[in-house]
């Protein structure tokens, strides 16, 4: 599959706006007590609220999916 399609099903799996997605960091991604999330920093999110967005084996694969459609990076967009 090629990065933007594995980009716009992540938009629609996490729930975020675009904007917030391409803006996403592969660092975050971590690992909160009730499971792995997503970090949306406030610096990009609407309002400016950071939030975590919690995330089940389909969003991890298709974050295996894009990193490897993609050059290495710091950003998964």
């Amino acid at each position: 599959m090629c990065r933007d399609a594995l980009i716009i099903r992540l938009v629609y799996w996490l729930g975020t706006r675009a904007s917030e997605c391409i803006n996403l960091r592969w660092a975050d991604v971590i690992q909160l007590e009730s499971g792995p999330a997503v970090h949306v920093r406030a610096e990009n999110a609407k309002g400016k609220k950071e939030r975590f967005i919690p995330i089940d084996a389909v969003v991890l694969e298709l974050f295996d999916e894009l990193k490897a459609a993609q050059p290495e990076s710091e950003w998964m967009g």
